[in-house]
């Protein structure tokens, strides 16, 4: 090689190098893969004489067209799906029709990312070796340059992703934060709907929760016809969303798609029970919902159902100390009914108890003079606990206290008793009841026993069961009066009158208390003081019971002869 020719091409070179540099620093500059593509291409077409040209490159398992100049493509040839004969389908499609003369593969590890259509100028017919250099640099900048800019695209992408969560994360927080504060289920649609409907620009939105397996609609942007509609369908065992573009159940899209335009239905679950659900209209701007928005109104979703759940939560919370409240003032009210000190006597000695199953109970006894030579002892088990037997007590201390402020029989009486209980029970309730007059001056006692279990009369070591009298209060009216008897009383005898509870609590083996083990007891502390007597009995019926919060009422009243 002569002087001369060595110059030629050392300028020939470092011109090719001062394009290949300054090609570099502009194809790094675009941000946009179609800008980075005309600006490959219409270097191209400048330094090589070429009049028409495309670049098409390559996406997933399509490639496609991003620059075509100098000629007009018809829409089908823009993209082409990879496939090992795609050198055969350039030549059909571009080739052979006299789209462009050449192409050239444009490959990163035997694998094509790209390919370069071009057809040169009349003036000229091919490239020479520099010119061959030259393009295979060129396109190699462009494609390490479309790398860096996927990776920026790539990174940008997450970018936006990213701040979109932390977005969303705040806007979770808030809800969160705000919900916290609310204990009307209706406020909660409210905010819930500006959230959803600010955040995804949908036209409707509807809360419901399901109750008993009720739907109940805590507040709704659709037609008002709603309920009866959501009445008609199953959605109370929903378990994951509905996308309702893609469902396949042909009611449920008529009547929601259709008639209301509902595109989402979310579940609004608490530890995998449904409580609820949301339906979502559709966008304003007629876009399909994306997975990671239906993400995060589940998310919201899943705050809204917290929130609810709290709600019913305090609620009844609040509810129950209502109840306890008024249970505690019924508990007052009945303890007031129970005798607060006992008669003074010279010939009788009294105490009793009353210990109820539930802070208020159905058993009841008293002791009060009758007049100044008379006192009137009784005791009675209302059928059932808690409030309902309380209010039953009630009556019955009234009515009691009614007939015995005059002169009366006690078996006429107990049998005006029975015929007013029998008009104010409801059918299947009854008393069991009994009561007697304890005589000062002559020591005796008359009694009449309406169906209670018969109190213990203790003499010495004898026992005298009281049991003369007649039928339960309160299931039959009667017109004949109930029997009764008179038992002569001697110093030191016990009375003893107590409710079944005693006798029928039950221990671990179901086996129970028993009248015997009650009346060995009694025998066993009947020398001991009436008051401690009767703790004594109540201390042994609860330690043998298993299970105190079963038991029945427990009622004892004693009386020791002087």
């Amino acid at each position: 090689m002569n002087s001369n020719q060595y110059n030629r091409g050392d300028l020939f070179n470092k011109h090719h190098f001062i394009t290949l540099t300054e090609f570099t620093r502009t194809a790094n500059s675009f941000l946009k893969i179609d800008k980075l593509s005309n600006f490959l291409v219409l270097t191209i077409m400048g330094k090589f004489l070429i009049n028409r040209c495309a670049l098409i490159i390559r996406v997933d398992d399509k490639l496609k067209i991003y620059s075509v100049k100098g000629i007009e493509l018809s829409d089908e040839l823009y993209e082409l799906r990879i496939t090992d004969m795609i050198e055969n389908i350039i030549h059909d499609k571009f080739i052979n029709t006299k789209l462009f003369n050449h192409f050239k593969l444009i490959k990163d590890d035997r694998k094509i990312i790209g390919i370069l259509l071009y057809s040169f100028h009349p003036a000229k017919e091919k490239l020479n070796d520099d010119e061959l250099i030259l393009l295979d640099s060129l396109i190699s900048i462009s494609m390490k340059a479309l790398e860096n800019l996927q990776s920026f695209s790539d990174l940008r992408e997450l970018n936006k992703t990213l701040s979109l969560k932390i977005s969303q994360l705040h806007s979770l927080f808030e809800l969160s934060k705000e919900l916290s504060l609310i204990l009307d289920p209706e406020e909660v649609y409210k905010i819930l709907s500006y959230t959803i409907m600010g955040n995804f620009l949908i036209n409707k939105f509807a809360l419901i929760k399901i109750e008993n397996n009720k739907k109940i609609i805590l507040g709704s942007s659709f037609k008002d016809e709603l309920q009866d509609e959501l009445d008609k369908l199953d959605l109370n065992l929903l378990t994951e969303t509905i996308h309702l573009k893609r469902f396949y159940d042909k009611e449920l899209k008529s009547i929601l798609i259709e008639k209301y335009q509902v595109a989402l239905i979310i579940p609004l679950q608490i530890k995998y029970k449904q409580i609820g659900f949301m339906l979502c209209g559709n966008k304003l701007t007629n876009q399909d919902f994306t997975d990671d928005e239906i993400e995060f109104i589940e998310s919201l979703g899943s705050i809204a159902a917290i929130s609810l759940e709290n709600i019913r939560l305090f609620r009844e919370t609040m509810e129950m100390q209502r109840i306890e409240e008024d249970i505690r003032i019924a508990r007052e009210i009945q303890r007031n009914l129970f005798p607060s000190k006992f008669p003074q006597s010279q010939s009788f000695e009294f105490y009793g108890f009353n210990e109820p199953s539930k802070q208020v109970g159905g058993d009841y006894f008293d002791v009060f003079r009758i007049n100044e030579n008379q006192i009137l002892i009784l005791i009675a088990d209302v059928v059932g606990k808690g409030v309902p037997a309380s209010l039953v007590m009630s009556n019955l201390q009234a009515t009691v206290k009614a007939l015995t402020r005059i002169p009366f029989e006690l078996k006429k009486a107990t049998t005006v008793l029975n015929n007013l209980m029998k008009q104010n029970l409801n059918t299947g309730n009854f008393i069991t009841f009994f009561w007697g007059i304890l005589d000062e001056k002559n020591k005796t006692f008359q009694y009449v026993n309406a169906g209670h279990n018969p109190p213990i009369l203790v003499r010495n070591n004898e026992i005298i069961r009281l049991d003369k009298g007649g039928i339960i209060l309160g299931v039959l009216d009667l017109n004949q009066d109930y029997n009764s008897e008179t038992i002569q009383l001697n110093e030191n005898d016990l009375i003893c009158l107590f409710t079944d509870g005693f006798i029928e609590a039950v221990d671990y083996n179901e086996i129970e208390f028993g009248e015997d083990k009650f009346i060995r007891k009694l025998i066993e502390y009947k020398s001991l003081p009436v008051e401690i007597i009767a703790n004594r009995l109540i201390e042994e019926v609860i330690s043998f019971a298993h299970n105190s919060s079963s038991m029945d009422d427990l009622t004892i009243l004693l009386t020791r002869v002087k």
